[in-house]
This record gives C-alpha cells, sequence and structure tokens, in this order.
C-alpha cells in the first residue's frame, strides 16, 4: 500500500495501482499451508513446497521448501 498515493512500479513498470499484494507467474504450483508474503514475486514454473514461506523475488523455475 503506498501511503503517498503514486502508483507502485515493479521492474520499471507501472501497475496503475496503490495497492498490490503480489505477482504470480504462470504455472506457479503451492502446497498446503504454504505462505507468501505481501510483495513477492514469483515466477513462471516456480513450486513453493507445503508449509514453506516465499518472500522477495521467486525466480522462475525455482523450488522452495
Amino acid at each position: 500500500l503506498r501511503l503517498d498515493s503514486k502508483t507502485i512500479f515493479v521492474e520499471g513498470k507501472s501497475t496503475g495501482l496503490r495497492k498490490l499484494g503480489m505477482i504470480v507467474g504462470d504455472h506457479v504450483e503451492t502446497g498446503i499451508n504454504a505462505s507468501v508474503n505481501v510483495g513477492t514475486m514469483i515466477g513462471n514454473n516456480a513450486f513453493i513446497g507445503p508449509g514453506a514461506v516465499a518472500t522477495g523475488v521467486i525466480a522462475p523455475g525455482s523450488r522452495i521448501y
């Protein structure tokens, strides 16, 4: 959430939004009870295992356990 009412930029591109939870790529799988923190970017074909916590930038094809 931007409190200054400006739009959020991701990798230099404007989202046009003031609030942004997370960005999830194509074909991402998440296990049961997995947690993804606010502001996380998950690349295509990533796997977040059961009970794992994802935060920050997750590279495409990554596996988080």
